[in-house]
């Protein structure tokens, strides 16, 4: 997911869109996702932006709250 999706309706400061990124790309790794069109991805991406609206903003917690009950 291009860095651009996470702040569709620029609720976003640049700099937690950037935090979102690092744990996306972080998340994805830890998966072993490499398609980014993959339909997990698109979880992956719509929990953290979920979890980034309740207020987390640390890359490293927004990867492992997103990755909570994730199994591949």
């Amino acid at each position: 997911m291009p860095r651009r999706q996470f702040n569709v309706d620029g609720s976003f400061s640049p700099e937690i869109v950037a935090a979102m990124s690092a744990a996306f790309d972080d998340a994805l790794n830890k998966l072993e996702l490499i398609d980014r069109d993959d339909p997990l991805a698109e979880i992956v991406a719509l929990k953290i932006i979920e979890i980034a609206r309740k207020g987390e903003h640390d890359p490293a917690r927004l990867c492992s709250s997103a990755l909570d009950g994730i199994q591949r």
